[in-house]
């Protein structure tokens, strides 16, 4: 029975950490979330994190989704440059 009390007061205390942080980072990062690319501010470069290109179903969602989001800001005149990461899926020498 006292395994159950304390395996429920965890559980209850995960959870509402789980749903601070939440809001907390919503609440914190509203700024940086836009709507249209009209609301965007203009600036000097942007970062696009290395991704796998392609996944089992050919290429990885999240790989085309930022680069059509960073060709969206650049040709929208948004970002002057773009700096790009790379996976390291292959290991050289």
């Amino acid at each position: 029975m006292i395994n159950i009390i304390r395996f429920s007061a965890f559980t209850n205390e995960t959870i509402f950490w789980a749903i601070c942080s939440t809001y907390y980072i919503e609440l914190n990062t509203e700024s940086y979330l836009f709507d249209s690319i009209e609301n965007i501010p203009t600036k000097d470069y942007a970062r696009v994190l290395g991704a796998n290109k392609k996944g089992k179903f050919g290429i990885y969602p999240y790989f085309r989704y930022t680069i059509e989001a960073a060709d969206e800001l650049y040709f929208s005149k948004k970002i002057k440059k773009i700096i790009v990461s790379g996976d390291n899926h292959i290991k050289r020498i």
